[in-house]
């Protein structure tokens, strides 16, 4: 909740599992060990779900656990380290269904992380991350911004030295680092 609270792009509404069939209208949900029975219409990051048919099934709780590999060239883990991660009790994903990617996995192939293009996207943690030292890595508010960009299909910010600019977004807006928005 801390890392999307100091996202400048993100405003965050916090709901109680019980309120969450009553809202609608966000652009992307972060379901902390809660996922309702049908999915939602909008991109979910899911944190150790409970099972549900629209997201892999976790397996058997296991203790002890760190990731062995992750795909840092996919967008979500881009520039995040899962080196130094500890978990402490996790449920691995069994088999993930076609169309879902498996981006970690511990030494003995577990699957500790999924994501699914599909739309609407989703990316599924197997561990709470009160279960890990993952929310004290440097990394962790990289994977929460990566995490929220792609699943929103977010444009990557475009760099360009001094002078005419041609922007490829249809609603680009220009900020300068220390002048802030500029106009165009």
């Amino acid at each position: 909740e801390r890392a999307l609270r100091l996202d400048p792009r993100v405003r965050l509404t916090v709901l109680a599992p019980s309120q969450f069939a009553r809202r609608a209208g966000f652009d992307a949900y972060v379901l902390d060990r809660f996922a309702p029975p049908t999915a939602p219409a909008a991109p979910v990051l899911a944190i150790a779900p409970p099972k549900v048919s629209w997201l892999p099934a976790p397996g058997a709780a296991r203790s002890d656990l760190a990731a062995a590999s992750w795909k840092s060239s996919e967008p979500v883990f881009e520039n995040v380290s899962l080196a130094d991660v500890r978990i402490d009790r996790a449920q691995p994903f069994v088999a993930p269904a076609a169309g879902v990617d498996v981006l970690a996995r511990t030494a003995d192939g577990a699957v500790l992380a999924v994501a699914g293009a599909a739309s609407p996207r989703k990316v599924a943690l197997a561990f709470a991350i009160q279960s890990s030292s993952f929310a004290s890595q440097a990394s962790f508010p990289v994977f929460v911004s990566n995490a929220i960009a792609w699943l929103t299909s977010e444009e990557p910010p475009v760099a360009k030295p001094v002078g005419p600019v041609n922007l490829p977004m249809e609603r680009a807006s220009v900020r300068g680092l220390e002048a802030g928005p500029m106009d165009t």
